[in-house]
């Protein structure tokens, strides 16, 4: 994870592309959920998503 960054406990989680095991990303300065982490797939097809980070613009503030 980056720097102002850390990753939360993995959840399982089902999306409108599939089954996911996801981890939350909160701010490293106030503990804010600012995304999402993908960390495996139930579907093969769907593995490539491992790994990524989802950060949701709203939610970043400076």
């Amino acid at each position: 994870m980056g720097v102002n960054t850390a990753r939360g406990e993995s959840q399982e989680r089902a999306l409108l592309t599939g089954r996911f095991a996801l981890a939350e990303v909160p701010c490293a300065a106030c503990g804010s959920v600012v995304g999402w982490n993908y960390v495996a797939a139930a579907d093969e097809r769907q593995a490539y998503k491992a790994g990524t980070t989802i950060l949701e613009a709203p939610r970043i503030r400076q």
